[in-house]
């Protein structure tokens, strides 16, 4: 006869499972409380902001590869909803998709939403684009509509930035979209970012609060074939796997040199997964995970440098505050750029090694982690008084160039080099042991 657990035995295996889960879910969030406020962006800098009445509250921006262009999801009424509670006004200005040449800052961004099709009913959050023919693009969008959430899909021309609006994904699988990363012209990543939003506003704090992992990352592909003209009207079936859940999903990044799927949890960090299969890409494997020192909100993987870049803010009072009122003082801003593993003391000499750990601790952003988990570097950093609330931000170019935008800001912040890197050797120097590292 199999041994029966008493209920002594069934309350203590119940409550150490709480508290394992609970235990692990806190030492994981992002150390917020242990995070100093960035200091001012120093004076002189490279830094211009532009087109402040064109582009306001812009949550993301993608930029298209080898090129200059970029596109901006920005929403000038994004102070006066919120999806996750499901609180929209009546009558609020939709939102817009702007297309710009970063090396022609003083030209204004051109409007490529301005479509009937999509309504009066339009809030944008994330968006990524991906090249079709030469000089066309296809940009997936999510549109955190009031009715019903969905994804909007638009063809882009570059040179002159016509466009069309081919298509509307919608889907039950579908209901609170947030971050969105292109896989290919037919087919895209996207983050649902709570499992409670859009339905029960007080099971959506406690979700948030005790770190459950309701949010959804999944794969959509759409037949290639509902993409010709004669049958973008037509029903089709939507091909959709589940990927991953984390809390709060926001962001998404995909890094196809090395197949990698970045992943950003605004309440721990940031989850990478490998995709090994390039037939299958809904076929997911963790790899790792790395927490961040701020609460981070959308990601950026730039091709040309090769590298993720994280954005958020060390303090979400500061961007509620903003939020709510415009002239309240600006909310901090942080980037950062994801260093790669320390190498093994006897694969490089010790004294490299020891540098390298040297100049990882004296990064703000990386004092509030633990030794292991110091992976960050800091390449913008603002108390708020210059660009406050970066919510995208990173290195676009192969000069260096940084580009952010601000969902309580107005313009886009473009820099012509990112900070130096604190207590980094002569350059001399540091050429000669760069590849050491």
């Amino acid at each position: 006869m199999p041994s029966v657990l008493s209920s002594n035995q069934v309350r203590f295996t119940l409550l150490a499972t709480l508290a394992a889960f609970l235990y692990r879910a806190l030492t994981q969030r992002a150390p917020l409380l242990f995070l100093s406020t960035p200091p001012a962006l120093p004076s002189p800098n490279t830094c211009n902001i532009h087109h402040q009445p064109i582009l306001q509250n812009c949550e993301d921006f993608t930029h298209v590869q080898g090129t200059p262009y970029i596109f901006f999801s920005c929403d000038r009424a994004r102070r006066e909803w919120s999806h996750a509670f499901s609180s929209f006004p009546g009558a609020a200005p939709i939102g817009e998709i702007y297309l710009w040449n970063y090396e022609s800052p003083s030209t204004a961004p051109v409007l490529v939403s301005g479509h009937v099709t999509l309504g009066a009913d339009f809030h944008p959050l994330g968006l990524s684009a991906v090249a079709l023919e030469e000089g066309k693009v296809r940009v997936f969008v999510t549109n955190q509509a009031k009715v019903r959430a969905r994804v909007e899909i638009l063809d882009v021309e570059l040179e002159t930035g016509k466009s069309n609006h081919v298509k509307t994904v919608v889907n039950a699988k579908i209901h609170s979209p947030n971050g969105i990363t292109a896989y290919n012209s037919t087919s895209f990543y996207l983050s649902n970012d709570f499992f409670m939003a859009r339905r029960w506003s007080t099971a959506l704090l406690l979700e948030a609060v005790l770190g459950i992992p309701g949010g959804q990352v999944i794969y959509v592909s759409l037949p290639p074939s509902s993409f010709t003209e004669e049958k973008q009207d037509q029903q089709y079936e939507a091909k959709i796997y589940s990927i991953a859940h984390v809390c709060f999903a926001n962001g998404l990044a995909f890094d196809p040199r090395e197949s990698h799927l970045y992943v950003t949890s605004s309440t721990h960090g940031i989850y990478t997964y490998s995709l090994p299969s390039p037939s299958e890409p809904w076929l997911a494997h963790p790899h790792s995970f790395h927490r961040t020192p701020f609460a981070p909100d959308n990601i950026f993987f730039s091709h040309a440098q090769k590298k993720l870049y994280v954005s958020g803010t060390p303090s979400v009072s500061a961007i509620a505050t903003a939020m709510m009122s415009p002239s309240a003082p600006g909310a901090p801003s942080w980037t950062v750029e994801l260093l790669p593993g320390l190498p093994r003391m006897g694969e490089v000499e010790e004294s490299v090694l020891k540098r390298e750990k040297a100049f990882r601790a004296v990064d703000l952003a990386n004092r509030p982690l633990r030794m292991e988990e110091r992976r960050w570097r800091s390449v913008f950093m603002d108390d708020g008084s210059t660009f406050g609330g970066v919510s995208t931000g990173g290195v676009v170019d192969s000069k260096g160039t940084y580009v952010g935008v601000s969902m309580v800001r107005e313009g886009v912040v473009i820099c012509g080099e990112i900070l130096e890197r604190r207590g980094s050797l002569p350059k001399e120097e540091v050429t000669e042991n760069k590849d050491e590292l």
